[in-house]
């Protein structure tokens, strides 16, 4: 899910591509990342979604229903 809310913002962004999807929460705070869900690492910092994750997720999607 949270994945999915980092796609959205960096939609609303104007990313076009995983490339410029994954650039946007490489980009992205801290404070917007726990925002969105993503999960603090067991040292405590976060880690941005790669492209290739990015793009798992996005596959994984049924476009159908998303709709």
């Amino acid at each position: 899910m949270s994945v999915l809310l980092v796609c959205a913002c960096a939609a609303v962004s104007g990313a076009k591509s995983l490339d410029e999807i994954a650039e946007f929460a490489e980009r992205a705070t801290n404070t917007l990342l726990a925002t969105l869900g993503i999960r603090r690492h067991l040292l405590g910092w976060r880690r941005s979604p790669k492209p290739v994750t990015i793009g798992r997720v996005l596959m994984a999607l049924d476009g159908d229903a998303l709709d």
